[in-house]
C-alpha cells in the first residue's frame, strides 16, 4: 500500500486501543483501496486515484478526533465508522462535489485497438487499410479549451488546426453526469500511407504522403467531440518502382504516461517516410517527410477569434486546414508546435 493510503490510515487512528486501532486500520483500508479500484475505472491514474480517495475522507484530523470519541467495540461505535468512510463526505463527496482542480491533462499509450475503434474506423473512408497506434487523452472538466495540431515539422505541406471549446459546449453539462471530477476522454488512432492504400491524388504525377489522425470521445456526449482527416499532405513521393528502401510510421516522442503542460504545445508523436532512392548510398541519410500531432489544453481561450465569427456562437469547435508554411498568418495568434532541439 502506498505513503498516501498509509500515512492517513495511522494518522486517523492514531490513540485508539491496540485491538480496535487494527480492526479500523483494516476496515478504513479497505474502504479507500475500494475507491482508488473505483477512481482508477473512471480513468484517474494510481497515484490521482489515492490523493482524490484521501481528499474525500476529509481532514485526518476531524476523522481521528470523530474516531476517538467513540468505542468501537459497540454497535454505536462501528456505526459512526460506516457513517465516516461511506456517508461522511468520501465517494458521495467525490460523485457530486467539485474538488480542487487535482488533476493534470494527461495522454497514454495503448497497446491495441478495441472494437470500438475498429468499428470507427471502418466507418471513414479514408482512413488507411494498415497499420494503427493509439493513445488516450484525458481532460479535467475544469480545462476549459483543448488544441490539436497536425502539421508538417518543417516546410511545406498542409497543416491541420483543431479549437475545441470544452466547458463551452452544450453538451458538456451530460458528459459528466456521472461524477463533476471524472475526466473527459478521447482517443487517438493514428496511421498513414505512403504507396499503397493511399487514397490521395498524385501530384505532378507523383503520390502524396497521406497521414491519418482521428480522435473519437470514449464516452457519450462527451464535449471533445469526433473529427477524422484523411491526411493527405501535398507532399508528393517518389514512385514506388524508383525507391530501394522506405520505411513509415508513428513515433512516440514522451514517457508513457505524460502529464499535459497547461497552455503549452506538447508534441506526442512524429509521423515519418524514410525513402532511399535506386542507387543512393545506403549509408546516407533518407529523405524524411515528417509530421507532428501535438496538443495544447488550456485554462482560457488562446485564439484570436475571427472578427466573422457570429457574436451569438463565439466559442463553438473550429476546424482549419492551411499551409503549413503560412501558419503565423492563419492560426489565430497560435505559437506553432515545434521539437525542441537538443
Amino acid at each position: 500500500m502506498s505513503r498516501v493510503l498509509s500515512g492517513y490510515i495511522h494518522r486517523a487512528t492514531l490513540g485508539l486501543p491496540q485491538e480496535e486501532r487494527r480492526e479500523v486500520a483494516a476496515e478504513l483500508r479497505t474502504h479507500l483501496l475500494e475507491r482508488v479500484r473505483q477512481l482508477e475505472a473512471e480513468g484517474f491514474e494510481r497515484e490521482e486515484a489515492e490523493h482524490l480517495a484521501v481528499k474525500a475522507m476529509g481532514d485526518v484530523k476531524a476523522t481521528n478526533s470523530e474516531l476517538l470519541g467513540h468505542f468501537f467495540t459497540t454497535p454505536l461505535g462501528w456505526a459512526v465508522l460506516a457513517a465516516l468512510v461511506l456517508g461522511g463526505g468520501s465517494y458521495w463527496l467525490w460523485r457530486t462535489v467539485p474538488l480542487p482542480l487535482l488533476r493534470q491533462p494527461s495522454v497514454r499509450w495503448e497497446e491495441k485497438l478495441t472494437a470500438d475503434d475498429l468499428a470507427f474506423l471502418m466507418e471513414q473512408e479514408t482512413a488507411p487499410r494498415m497499420g494503427y497506434n493509439a493513445l488516450t487523452l484525458s481532460i479535467p472538466p475544469k480545462t476549459p479549451w483543448l488544441y490539436t495540431a497536425l502539421l508538417p515539422r518543417t516546410g511545406a505541406g498542409l497543416a491541420e488546426l483543431q479549437i475545441i471549446p470544452i466547458a463551452a459546449a452544450p453538451q458538456a453539462p451530460e458528459a459528466a453526469t456521472h461524477s463533476p471530477n471524472a475526466s473527459y476522454q478521447a482517443r487517438f488512432l493514428l496511421s498513414g500511407a505512403a504507396w499503397k492504400g493511399n487514397p490521395c491524388e498524385a501530384v505532378k504525377g507523383q503520390p502524396q504522403v497521406q497521414v491519418f489522425a482521428a480522435l473519437r470521445p470514449l464516452t457519450p456526449e462527451n464535449p471533445i467531440g469526433m473529427s477524422s482527416t484523411g491526411g493527405c499532405t501535398g507532399l508528393s513521393l517518389p514512385k514506388e518502382e524508383k525507391v530501394g528502401v522506405w520505411s513509415l510510421g508513428w513515433m512516440r516522442l514522451h514517457p508513457d504516461p505524460q502529464k499535459l503542460k497547461l497552455n503549452e504545445w506538447t508534441v506526442l508523436a512524429t509521423y515519418g517516410v524514410d525513402v532511399r532512392t535506386e542507387g543512393s548510398d545506403p549509408a546516407a541519410p533518407g529523405s524524411h517527410y515528417n509530421y507532428l500531432l501535438a496538443v495544447m489544453p488550456a485554462d482560457r481561450r488562446l485564439d484570436q477569434p475571427d472578427p466573422a465569427e457570429p457574436k451569438e456562437t463565439p466559442n463553438h469547435r473550429t476546424h482549419i486546414m492551411l499551409d503549413g508554411p503560412n501558419w503565423d498568418k492563419y492560426a489565430r495568434g497560435l505559437p506553432r508546435p515545434s521539437l525542441k532541439q537538443p
